[in-house]
């Protein structure tokens, strides 16, 4: 079977000894607990994707459900047509995304999940890997191992076989980095994994000098800044889960962690940071781990030992215990750092820059005395876009780095404010 790391089906037992201490909608230590009305807890499968801060989706057995607020309230819309085999569940941004099970099915809305079309490309048995390179460019991965892209938002589709995959391989995972896009290969058959790339959007793939690795799976992959960080496990006689990151040429850091597992996933930002989930067997929850540098160093995010499964955006962490339809939404940080821990003189928010930027840049701020910082991007319009920190901070000077890959070009403002301070600049996204 392909590998389907974005699905499960067991919650941990851990989350719902959480559950049990502290009633739904409480706010401890900025995790909260919110639990989802009418839900589905008897679905075979459930597949969770936030593509911003507010907007999220849920997928299970006949059932959609959406939030806009963060986790806080849900809403429930009825699918017949999901009663098979989830496979892949993903959104570009808060209206388009797409939706696949295992018969072959494709679904695709443009609306925010009210509405869904199938737009398969052809009828093969299902499809299981999805990657955006615009709202209306975007690839899918079909189980006859094809690979099929539309430029006009799947009105028509071409397909491209992948040279680079030998006999005996499938494509376990995909990821986008700029305009290359890469494949992580394996084969069942000789217990081989490797590295492949397209350089034009899938139509022709090449094998990369990253080693194939002979008695290891590779399931997992992220791409980002010319960083490769490959997610898997090394097979008997000494198990382990392992975690690779280098480039496209070589492995620079290897990271081993002993015991009969597997990483289940991977997500990176492009300022460095990223989480990976480890599940081991004979345990009954998984391990969420932190990196600050690419993934040449992991840790133990011991801030939330359990939970059934996750997803990430900028400022929040998600987590599901589908067995009793609860949700963990914790506030996080990613690619805060601290620039000077002396105090400064005044509470000060500094043009960011570059500005104009594409995707990144870097606002820097000064707070003089412990404070609830909140700082937020709106649009044009003052509609909410982005939250980017919620924290208790201590007095200092920091720099956020802010991504504002899935904007569009325009003028954007930024916003911090405390019980104490408020300010606002502009910046300009320019793609």
């Amino acid at each position: 079977m392909k590998n389907l790391n974005l699905i499960f089906k067991n919650c941990s037992l851990a989350l719902i000894f959480l559950l049990l201490i502290f009633p739904t909608n409480l706010l401890i230590a900025q995790i909260q607990i919110v639990t989802i009305p009418n839900f589905y807890t008897t679905s075979p499968q459930y597949i969770m994707d936030f593509p911003s801060d507010n907007v999220g989706y849920i997928a299970c057995k006949q059932r959609i459900y959406k939030t806009t607020n963060g986790g806080i309230n849900w809403t429930m819309n009825l699918f017949s047509q999901l009663s098979n085999e989830l496979r892949q569940f993903k959104f570009y941004n808060e209206q388009v995304g797409l939706l696949s099970n295992s018969q072959g099915q494709l679904y695709k809305t443009t609306n925010g999940g009210i509405n869904w079309i199938n737009v398969a490309p052809s009828l093969a048995t299902g499809y299981y890997l999805f990657s955006f390179f615009s709202e209306n460019e975007f690839i899918t991965v079909s189980d006859d191992d094809s690979l099929y892209r539309t430029t006009n938002g799947a009105l028509s589709w071409s397909s491209f076989s992948i040279e680079a995959l030998p006999s005996s391989y499938y494509v376990s995972s995909i990821s986008k980095d700029g305009n290359n896009l890469y494949g992580i290969t394996y084969s069942p058959t000789y217990n081989v994994s490797s590295l492949i790339k397209s350089t034009n959007h899938g139509q022709n793939w090449i094998s990369t000098a990253f080693p194939g690795f002979g008695g290891y799976v590779f399931q997992s992959l992220e791409a980002v800044n010319g960083h490769i960080i490959i997610g898997g496990w090394k097979l008997s006689p000494n198990p382990a889960v392992v975690l690779w990151s280098g480039n496209e040429n070589n492995v620079q850091f290897y990271n081993n962690f002993p015991g009969d597992g597997e990483c289940h996933w991977i997500k990176m930002f492009n300022n460095g940071y990223g989480y990976s989930t480890l599940l081991f067997q004979g345990s009954s929850y998984t391990s969420l781990m932190k990196t600050s540098n690419y993934g040449q160093n992991w840790v133990n995010d011991t801030t939330i030992t359990s939970f059934g499964y996750w997803n990430l955006t900028y400022s929040k962490i998600f987590a599901l215990a589908p067995s009793t339809g609860s949700l963990l939404i914790k506030s996080q940080s990613v690619g805060v750092t601290t620039l000077n821990s002396e105090i400064p003189k005044s509470f000060e928010l500094f043009q960011n820059y570059p500005n104009p930027f594409n995707p990144s840049t870097k606002i820097k701020f000064s707070i003089n005395k412990n404070e609830f910082i909140q700082l937020k991007v709106f649009d044009s319009s003052g509609k909410e876009v982005k939250s980017l920190l919620r924290e208790n901070l201590k007095p200092g000077i920091y720099n956020l780095e802010f991504n504002g890959e899935s904007l569009s070009s325009g003028i954007y403002y930024y916003r911090m404010y405390s019980n104490s301070f408020s300010d606002t600049k502009k910046m300009v996204i320019f793609k």
